[in-house]
């Protein structure tokens, strides 16, 4: 664990460097930043990276609306699902419809594995 927050750290840093310096990370490397905390299930971390891609001037359709890629929504309904969290999955799917897209089969997977995960008695 401690290697991973060593690794976090300087992710967070690199990418304060990058905006500091005004330079626009391709979308790939956000996806996969997001992808590596889901897979970490560091919700913090990826709750953190989807907050930062709002930021990125290419998920604006218009000033309104901030329109990310789905996989993006499903890495974090996913880290939610491991982290037994249902609601804050419930949350980021709902999250999908909100930005003008439709949930896929995984969308739906990944909310009720993170529905099953949590054993209400």
């Amino acid at each position: 664990k401690t290697q991973n927050i060593s690794e976090c750290e300087h992710v967070r840093a690199f990418l304060k460097e990058m905006r500091l310096a005004k330079i626009q990370l391709p979308m790939s490397l956000w996806t996969n930043l997001l992808y590596s905390f889901a897979e970490s299930g560091d919700l913090e971390e990826a709750k953190e990276v989807m907050l930062a891609l709002r930021e990125y001037p290419g998920c604006y359709t218009d000033v309104k609306l901030i329109r990310l890629p789905r996989k993006c929504y499903n890495n974090l309904i996913n880290t939610c699902a491991r982290a037994r969290d249902y609601q804050k999955a419930e949350f980021w799917f709902d999250s999908i419809q909100k930005a003008e897209l439709d949930p896929d089969s995984y969308s739906y997977n990944c909310v009720i594995n993170a529905c099953a995960r949590v054993r209400i008695h």
